[in-house]
This record gives structure tokens, C-alpha cells and sequence, in this order.
């Protein structure tokens, strides 16, 4: 008991019949359930993990598996589950079955902290090597820019010159922030109150309309967690998007930042929605891929960079299709002390037969 209620990953041991017969503290966070709480069956938790339970039990019976994966969405905390069933015994007389639950953003941060290790040891080296010929450039650059015989042809050649340099210049210092991947400093924040600096800082910067945002935060007084410079950085990007894409000289642009407590659900979020065209459904798979851009101008790493500040203060960002514009989530994590220990509505990704079998017959019942 000592060694499974302090492994990292949740560990549920349960019968043939779907009693508990042991529960970690990972697994009980995991699902949201309180320490303090009984739990005599996992059907008590949800209808959803019974169902996985269920098909579980038929491909062990009749196909003799050994293991079994499925997944458990949780839209209380905006979360997927993976839960892992193997059998208690290598034979198949052996009773019982043990369940590994595991969070999909947990494996996925950390498959994507292996990746980008790799990757910022090799871009570093790269960005520092192309800084030094392109430092050259940009002063060669500035000397010939301050000669006083210099025609208007050479002068339109120069300008090319600097904003290309300044445009590689950003590139390099993206990827260098990437391969630097710094901690984030978490603290509260009163989002609407935030926001309301924001929308003034950017529109004082970018010479915008006062009313080029609607603001609307309920409850008003909502508080998130977040670095407040990742934050920051994340809302420029998506800002600077936005009226790149969705503004033009016949249509201003408009944004409206919604968000809140999400109604009947464990989460905090922020929407930000433009008036622009949107974007396609081809497009939008590939929206937070590094180096993706439809713009002849654009670097194609702001939205990769601001998801991975998300991630990387334990949130998520996602787009959001609307009928009109475009519409970016971020997602907050909220406390554990935040969070109901009412079961979150779950969906079962997988196509069984057998479940659905059982669910009309419960339905005709």
C-alpha cells in the first residue's frame, strides 16, 4: 500500500466485478475524487469509466488480451485520461484487473520536453551561427544607408535589405527563446482588470480606436493563474494576429475577450474572437505547428510559442470554430481546493458494439 499510494502514476486494483479493492492518491487526483471519499465500485465515479471497464472485461474473456487502453475525457478540467487495463496475473484463471490512469497532457508535455531538448542543443547552435553573418549584414546595411550620394532606387534596396535582416532577426530570437524554454513564475491574476491594461497598451501602441475590443469577464472578479508575462506574450501574439488577418482598410477590426467560469464545469477560460474570415478546416490542423504561416512575412512560430507558454503554466490554447471570425481558447488550471468533486461529463472515444448494445437495452429498460 505504502509503495502503490505514492507512485506518480494513478493506480486502481478492482475485481472482476468492478470493486476497489485499492485506490492511489494520483489515481483519486486524477479523477477528482476526495481523499477523504469511499469508493466501493468504479461505476461510482462514472458511467464512462465502467463502460471502459466493460469493454475491457469482454477482450480479455473472449480475445485473451493482456492489456487495454482507452481514453477518458473529462470536460470538468478540460482533460483526457488514459487508462490502461492489464490483467493481476499472467494467467487467464488470474482474477482481477489493475488500472493505470494517466494524464494525456502529462505525456504529452513530456514527450514534447524530450523534443524540443534535442531540438534547442541543435537550433542554438544554428541561431548563433547565422547571428554573427547576419549582425554584418544589418550594419553594412545601416553604414550605406547614411551615405549621402545614395539614390532612391539604392535606398528602396537598402530597406529591403533591413527588414528582411530584422525579419531573420526575429526568427532567430524565437527559436532562441524555444531552446531556452524558461520556468514560468505563476501568480494571481484578475483577469479583467489585466485584460483592461492590456487592451489599452496595445491599442496605445498600434494607434488603434478605443472601441477595437469588448470586454466581457464573468464573474468579473475572476482570478486566473498564469505568469503574467507569458500571458502577455501569448495575448500580443494573438492580438497582433488578429489585426493582421482580420482588419482591413473598408473594415476595422473588432475583438471581443470573453470568459470566466465555464458554466457546469471546473475550468477557467479566456476567448479571444475577431471579425475576420476565419480559418479553413485544412488550415486549421496545422494552426500551432512551428514554421506554419499563410503569410509571405510571417515567421510561423507565434501561435506554436504561445500554446507552449500555455502548456508550460499547466493551461492549453485551441482554436475554437465560431460561424464567423476566429476564435482562440486559452485554458487556465484551477487549484485542487477550486476544483467539484461532482464526476465530470465524459465521452468514450471508441466505437464498441458491446457498449452500445448494453446502453439501448438500458435505454429500453
Amino acid at each position: 500500500d505504502q509503495i502503490v499510494n505514492r507512485m506518480q502514476s494513478g493506480i486502481l486494483v478492482v475485481d472482476d466485478d468492478g470493486i476497489i479493492k485499492l485506490i492511489n492518491k494520483a489515481a483519486r487526483n486524477l479523477l477528482g475524487v476526495a481523499q477523504t471519499r469511499t469508493l466501493y465500485s468504479i461505476r461510482q465515479y462514472s458511467i464512462g469509466l465502467q463502460e471502459l471497464f466493460t469493454t475491457w472485461t469482454h477482450l480479455r474473456d473472449t480475445e485473451n488480451s493482456q492489456s487495454h487502453t482507452g481514453v477518458l475525457s473529462s470536460g470538468g478540467e478540460h482533460r483526457e485520461l488514459r487508462i490502461r487495463f492489464v490483467r493481476v496475473g499472467g494467467r487467464k484463471e488470474d482474477r482481477g484487473s489493475i488500472l493505470y490512469v494517466d494524464d494525456n497532457a502529462d505525456i504529452s508535455r513530456q514527450v514534447q520536453a524530450t523534443k524540443l531538448a534535442s531540438l534547442g542543443r541543435l537550433t542554438a547552435s544554428i541561431a548563433h551561427e547565422i547571428r554573427n553573418p547576419l549582425g554584418a549584414i544589418s550594419h553594412a546595411a545601416q553604414l550605406l544607408q547614411e551615405s549621402p550620394d545614395l539614390q532612391s532606387m539604392d535606398q528602396r534596396l537598402v530597406d529591403i535589405i533591413n527588414d528582411h535582416a530584422g525579419r531573420l532577426n526575429r526568427v532567430i530570437e524565437n527559436v532562441l527563446g524555444l531552446s531556452r524554454k524558461e520556468s514560468s513564475h505563476v501568480e494571481n491574476i484578475r483577469l479583467h482588470a489585466w485584460l483592461e491594461h492590456f487592451t489599452a497598451e496595445f491599442g496605445r501602441i498600434h494607434t488603434m480606436a478605443t472601441d477595437w475590443y469588448k470586454l466581457s469577464i464573468e464573474p468579473v472578479d475572476t482570478e486566473i493563474q498564469m505568469d503574467p508575462n507569458h500571458l502577455h506574450q501569448v495575448m500580443w501574439n494573438l492580438c497582433t494576429n488578429a489585426r493582421k488577418y482580420a482588419a482591413s482598410k473598408d473594415k476595422p477590426l473588432k475583438v471581443t475577450m470573453a470568459g470566466g467560469a465555464a458554466q457546469d464545469s471546473n475550468y477557467l477560460y479566456l476567448d479571444i474572437t475577431d471579425n475576420g474570415p476565419g480559418i479553413s478546416k485544412k488550415r486549421q490542423a496545422q494552426l500551432f505547428e512551428p514554421f506554419f504561416t499563410t503569410s509571405g512575412s510571417g515567421t510561423g512560430l507565434g501561435l506554436y510559442i504561445s500554446r507552449e507558454l500555455c502548456q508550460n503554466n499547466s493551461g492549453d490554447l485551441s482554436y475554437i470554430e465560431t460561424v464567423t471570425g476566429s476564435c482562440f481558447r486559452i485554458h487556465f488550471p484551477v487549484s485542487r481546493d477550486l476544483v467539484s468533486l461532482h464526476p465530470p461529463h465524459v465521452t468514450i472515444k471508441e466505437h464498441n458494439p458491446l457498449v452500445q448494445a448494453m446502453t439501448r437495452a438500458k435505454s429500453k429498460a
